[in-house]
């Protein structure tokens, strides 16, 4: 809300009547906010506001086809308008499930097929599926005429630590520097234990947010060490991370998972794939039983967390590790 405010605010400070302006967003059934909140009410109530619907086709309008013939989609909100200026959260490169700064555009605003291209755990799993990805949402906001951004690089918490706006190449560039800066931790050798934290409100408490930190903390845990995930995570597991639950076999289970299709197949694929070279606790706000049923290990609270730190010879801590990438410097 305070971003779309102080645009809005620059954008009526330019004689722009507020009547044609359109604040576009997806459904976020985490929090139900009205992003147009931080404005004056007679303001927000002349600014428009559209919910993204990408199972809804009569939103969607065909922009062209991609390089690889792929179909773009994009919602009829963006390609009616005369300026696009996407607000976006600048991730480490390598982040899951982030396709640069362009995919605030597409796929986010296109229809279900797309997404369910991208929500592929393929996408994650080969540099080159990931690097067709990326050019694709670069290539549909060239296409729609993207001339300018608004990128956010995210601070500890809920905080904003900086806000980069201008050419998308120059907002890149800078941005990536800014933000491995800052998200990208070195450490001298591996531990025993990596204890990841995921701070921020209920819109921060996810499952991919659990697979990012899940992934930074596998970079810096020894072989056959534990991963411990300090969360607010309430949200129950989605149909793909059910398929944890018994997973003796690693291919067949993935195997299911891709044919799934599901929005949470890539944090579920990746999930699986760190059960399979470390033990993962986790300290959340689910009940206990369902924690345990997915194969992971429960931690009641805080308390508990110390108790199984002390177990261990060597330790690492992640805060805010679902924006963390990990090297290590040795």
């Amino acid at each position: 809300p305070a971003l779309v405010a102080g645009l809005v605010q620059a954008l009526c400070e330019a004689r722009i009547t507020p009547s044609d302006i359109t604040v576009l967003w997806t459904k976020n059934e985490s929090s139900g906010m009205d992003p147009r909140s931080g404005l004056d009410e007679k303001i927000a109530a002349e600014v428009q506001f559209v919910i993204h619907d990408p199972h809804d086709r009569n939103a969607m309008g065909y922009l062209t086809a991609s390089a690889e013939s792929q179909p773009i989609y994009l919602n009829r909100v963006l390609q009616d308008a005369d300026v696009v200026l996407p607000i976006g959260c600048l991730r480490v490169k390598t982040a899951i499930g982030y396709h640069g700064i362009h995919s605030v555009v597409f796929p986010t605003y296109s229809d279900n097929e797309t997404l369910g291209r991208y929500q592929a755990p393929s996408n994650e799993e080969s540099e080159v599926a990931r690097g067709r990805r990326d050019k694709e949402s670069d290539e549909a906001a060239w296409l729609l005429g993207v001339v300018a951004t608004i990128q956010v690089i995210p601070g500890a918490g809920d905080s904003i630590l900086h806000i980069l706006t201008g050419n998308p190449q120059s907002v890149l560039a800078e941005g990536q520097r800014r933000c491995a800066a800052v998200w990208q931790y070195k450490v001298p050798q591996r531990a025993q234990l990596v204890i990841a934290g995921i701070e921020g409100d209920a819109r921060s408490q996810t499952w991919d947010n659990v697979a990012r930190a899940v992934t930074s903390a596998l970079n810096a845990v020894d072989d056959g060490g534990v991963i411990a995930i300090c969360s607010e995570l309430a949200i129950p597991p989605g149909e793909a991370i059910q398929q944890l639950s018994g997973a003796d076999d690693y291919e067949e289970t993935l195997h299911t998972i891709r044919r799934q299709r599901s929005s949470d197949a890539v944090p579920a694929s990746q999930l699986l794939k760190a059960m399979q070279q470390s033990r993962i606790f986790l300290l959340s706000g689910l009940d206990e039983a369902v924690v345990a049923e997915l194969g992971l290990a429960p931690v009641a609270d805080a308390s508990e967390m110390i108790r199984l730190g002390s177990r261990f010879e060597s330790c690492i801590v992640l805060a805010n590790a679902q924006y963390a990438e990990t090297t290590i410097t040795t």
